[in-house]
């Protein structure tokens, strides 16, 4: 391919996304109503900000956007993020066992690294290794969970092939109050949560503190994790806002290892995570600027010295930093949204291991600067928002990655919508730096992703099909010959995904997900993908009551344990039953109980490593704000 050509498209996508812009009037569109400027601000607007970083309903998004709101948290009495994400089209789970146990995510059947975690905007995903930890995060203090499927490059960079995940810290709102609960439970052990929050004056504010402590199911198998969130909302003057908010978690627990073959009794791990942002805002007429800066510090510490098989060592350590520091500005223009940002970004990991097979040690730093542009253009019945970003990583080289989303109206009620995008994913610093088991000639990962749905707007609900396509070039994955992580060349996954939304009646609303899976690689089968996924749940509210039954199951999907077994084979797949009930007793108080895997369901989410049995807990809450 010679250098015109290959920079054909992006240049062509750029004059779209300027080319609209001037050829309307300045005058003719006001910005869309959010909760700071709608007339009516009783008026319950679902706002989304991850597809495109500016603030629409989520009905005009062009993309597959979800969101997970705090109430659903709440009416699940959800311990961990997990547990209502299950619930979401196009994602799926790989669980190593029981409670606070690793726990990765694949999102339309790419890579557990391919997805891009964001703590109000901040990136969480380990430099080291590229994924989030799932199973670490707790479900306190949470406003919302925003989760756009599809390539996310053109405005988020690397990691973001699958998608992105915007966790969102909640915002106090009314008289400061104080909420929490207290639960107690066989698998769930005793948790405890404290939460304060709410508006004075120009201030809105909200802190919380968790704690959870659970023995397990196994032999060192012990959970123990606490931590806090605090968020403060500023209005310095009229047209500007200062947000500051801050997350820490200290986690420890035991690691049983592989049930079948060898368990390690001896393992242990502790985890320490700090996201922290500062931003500020300002909003003038159809102009608003917007700048942040972010923090994620992680340390782990994985000892495994107290094995008496092995000499004295002592325990490995990772060190994982990322500091970013972005500005961006939206203006209006007739019917055209423009959106301009730069992004400066450094990570940094630093490693000493100890174990059998020798100690190791790196530290490595990575500087990434980036530029994008992107236009929302909406025209009568139409929506165009084309977005191009370009990055320079001072390991790689540049990248450009692009994305157009569409999206049509039939009828004031249903819609056409379809996108199509670049992304990458860089090498993680222990893919190339992890002495001996580490390959420095990898290739960055790129992909095409296509989707188009149909979504319709129900009396009481909404219902939504999709279908997705993504291919993927130098898929890295790890070589049982070699030890090492190698570029294995293509890999496609491909489905389609369902969603239903629908009120009942009586106060009983439904909310169901289904998604069928297609994969294939050059290389074989791509480990833990179930050939589909589907979820649903059944809500009751009744005055003082309140009911939540949950269902989620998956289908066949192919694995290994690299322990006795190298090559995947098939597992056959299960469905679990979760039961939620809750009573109040006054307002502001009430009660509640909750089993999990109703039924004592026997599987395996990764091989070797049963997954949580029935699990029965009881609590005490009062009103969050």
């Amino acid at each position: 391919m010679n250098s015109t050509t290959k920079h054909a498209l992006p240049l062509a996508l750029l004059a779209a996304l300027c080319a609209p812009t001037f050829a309307q009037n300045a005058t003719e569109n006001p910005a869309e109503p959010t909760p700071e400027n709608s007339e009516n601000p009783d008026e319950e607007i679902v706002v989304v900000v991850t597809d495109t970083r500016t603030q629409k309903p989520l009905g005009d998004s062009a993309s597959s956007v979800s969101v997970v709101s705090a109430e659903r948290i709440e009416a699940k009495e959800a311990t961990n993020i997990t547990d209502v994400l299950r619930q979401i089209p196009g994602l799926s789970f790989s669980q190593s066992g029981t409670r606070g146990k690793t726990t990765s995510i694949f999102t339309r059947g790419t890579n557990s690294n391919h997805t891009l975690v964001l703590v109000d905007g901040v990136r969480a995903n380990s430099p080291n290794d590229g994924r989030f930890d799932f199973g670490q995060f707790p479900a306190e203090n949470i406003e919302r969970i925003e989760i756009l499927r599809g390539p996310g490059s053109a405005l988020y960079g690397s990691d973001a092939i699958g998608g992105v995940i915007n966790i969102i810290t909640k915002r106090g709102a009314g008289a400061p109050r104080i909420g929490g609960n207290l639960e107690w439970g066989n698998d769930s052990g005793s948790r405890q949560t404290l939460e304060y929050g709410g508006q004075n004056g120009k201030s809105r504010f909200s802190v919380s503190a968790f704690r959870q402590d659970t023995d397990g199911e196994f032999r060192n198998d012990d959970y123990k994790n606490q931590g806090f969130s605090a968020r403060l909302d500023r209005e310095l003057s009229k047209n500007q806002t200062l947000t500051l908010s801050t997350r820490f978690s200290d986690a420890d627990f035991g690691v049983p290892g592989q049930r079948r073959f060898n368990p390690d009794p001896f393992q242990r791990d502790e985890t320490r995570d700090l996201n922290a942002q500062i931003q500020w805002q300002n909003r003038v007429g159809r102009r608003t600027d917007t700048l942040k800066f972010g923090i994620f510090d992680r340390k782990l510490t994985d000892d495994d010295t107290r094995d008496p098989n092995f000499p004295p060592s002592v325990p490995s350590e990772f060190d994982e930093k990322i500091q970013s520091l972005e500005a961006q500005t939206s203006f209006r223009v007739g019917q055209n949204l423009l959106s301009l940002g730069a992004e400066s970004r450094r990570e940094r990991a630093e490693v000493l291991s100890a174990s059998s097979f020798g100690n190791a040690q790196f530290s490595e730093k990575t500087r990434t600067n980036a530029v994008y542009l992107q236009n929302e253009f909406r025209s009568g019945k139409w929506a165009l928002i084309p977005g191009i970003r370009r990055e320079d990583n001072s390991q790689f080289g540049d990248f450009t990655s692009y994305r157009v989303a569409a999206a049509y109206e039939i009828t004031p009620k249903t819609r056409l919508k379809s996108t199509y995008g670049t992304a990458f994913k860089a090498p993680t610093f222990s893919a190339l730096y992890f002495p001996n088991f580490s390959n420095p000639d990898l290739r960055p990962e790129r992909s095409r992703g296509f989707e188009i749905g149909f979504e319709r707007e129900l009396n009481g609900g909404s219902f939504e099909a999709t279908y997705f396509r993504n291919q993927i070039r130098d898929l890295i994955g790890f070589s049982p010959v070699t030890f090492t992580p190698q570029n294995i060349n293509r890999a496609r996954t491909s489905g389609v995904e369902f969603s239903l939304d629908k009120d009942l009646g009586r106060g009983l609303r439904f909310v169901g997900a289904h998604t069928f899976l297609s994969t294939d690689s050059s290389s074989g089968e791509l480990l833990r993908r179930p050939e589909w996924n589907t979820s649903f749940d059944l809500l009751l509210k009744r005055e003082k009551w309140s009911a939540d039954l949950g269902m989620v199951a998956q289908g066949q999907r192919f694995d290994s344990n690299f322990v006795d077994e190298f090559s995947p084979r098939p597992y056959g797949g299960y469905a679990k039953f979760d039961f939620t009930l809750g009573y109040d007793l006054r307002p502001g108080l009430g009660i509640y109980a909750r089993v999990n895997n109703i039924f004592n369901r026997e599987y395996e989410e990764v091989a070797g490593f049963p997954a949580p049995r029935r699990g029965v807990a009881v609590g005490l809450r009062t009103v969050s704000f």
